[in-house]
């Protein structure tokens, strides 16, 4: 009887050791794969220089509903009231507080000099951003992986990350953008969009990692004052560079209808905006317009089962100063867009593993 029970202890402190183990080895290789992860990826910022290069660019952005603009403290953007309606920038238009001046009787104009913006008394508002645009080297990415559509940062957070595109939406589910398999995945565009972000919504998505990387960041939107901080990103492809404006995120669920590329009428369209207006997190103080083009950002959050967390920006192209004067290159150049809006739907949720 004693040797049966030697042998049940020695049994059990043995699977007990095995549990320990096996136990410890899996969390090592995960910690191992994250640091892989994070390697791979912070390797790859060598190809984007966040400064721009010293360079600076300035876009006119929408008019916000509510007073007061966001984001002036935010790295590399700048908010100055906008100038004459040549487009010319102000070259001195800050006090010597910082802040900048609005017009005589702020208070009719709905925006006072303080919020950092204002919008011309008895004339379109305008809101313009200075700001320092991140250089991509697209032809070092593209040798490197032909899969790459485009870079997205947003200052002050992790997300600094180059955008891929696969054959299907499982292609970067859980492979980095070296080739290498990572539970990290990549960012990636909805196989059904177009590479040129031409699409009336552009989708891309990535995962929760719980070290903080890939898109961990974008749930800080449920707090008022994180979007109040971030209310712009930056998006640049090959041949364009954009601001994203943030307007809206929320918790949804994966068989919510929030991620469609394209609309059968502008009355779909009119509807959704509607919709993801009025369940954000955040006061959504920005009206799309009808020709807007929009980014949609979407990972996992774990309200329940099957939750996305969804972040909407809209896509604004960057303009820059010529001769004291704003120019669209896009136009200049001869490639104005025109939006065509599909009567397909395409709704493809990321199914994640973290």
């Amino acid at each position: 009887m004693r040797s049966f029970t030697k042998v049940l202890i020695t049994f059990m402190i043995i699977l007990c050791l095995g549990v320990a183990g096996y136990s410890g080895w899996q969390i090592l290789s995960k910690v191992l794969e994250y640091r892989r992860g994070d390697n791979t990826y912070q390797a790859l910022e060598e190809h984007i220089d966040t400064d721009g290069g010293g360079e600076t660019a300035v876009v006119r952005v929408h008019p916000r509903d509510a007073d007061g603009v966001p984001g002036n403290g935010m790295d590399g953007v700048t908010i100055v009231p906008s100038g004459e309606s040549t487009g010319a920038v102000p070259a001195s238009d800050e006090r010597a507080d910082g802040q900048v001046p609005g017009p005589e009787d702020s208070t009719d104009s709905g925006q006072g000099g303080t919020a950092g913006v204002w919008m011309e008394k008895g004339g379109e508002g305008e809101v313009v951003l200075r700001i320092q645009v991140p250089q991509v080297d697209f032809d070092a990415l593209l040798k490197e992986n032909p899969d790459t559509v485009g870079w997205i940062f947003c200052p002050d957070t992790r997300i600094n990350y180059p955008v891929v595109q696969g054959k299907t939406n499982d292609t970067y589910l859980h492979t980095m953008f070296n080739g290498e398999y990572n539970s990290a995945g990549s960012l990636f565009l909805d196989s059904a969009n177009k590479r040129d972000f031409s699409d009336p919504n552009s989708i891309i998505y990535g995962h929760h990692m719980r070290n903080g990387s890939m898109f961990h960041d974008l749930i800080n939107y449920k707090e008022k004052d994180f979007y109040e901080a971030h209310p712009y990103m930056i998006f640049l492809t090959p041949e364009k560079s954009y601001v994203v404006e943030v307007f809206s995120s929320f918790v949804a669920s994966a068989y919510d209808k929030c991620w469609p590329v394209r609309f059968a009428s502008e009355e779909e369209r009119a509807s959704w905006i509607r919709d993801i207006r009025s369940q954000s997190d955040f006061p959504s103080v920005l009206t799309p317009l009808p020709e807007d083009r929009f980014l949609t950002l979407s990972t996992c959050t774990y309200e329940f089962s099957e939750a996305r967390y969804v972040v909407y920006g809209i896509l604004t192209e960057i303009q820059q100063l010529k001769n004291g004067e704003m120019v669209d290159f896009s136009v200049e150049n001869g490639q104005a867009e025109s939006e065509s809006p599909e009567s397909t739907e395409t709704e493809t949720q990321l199914t994640e593993e973290n």
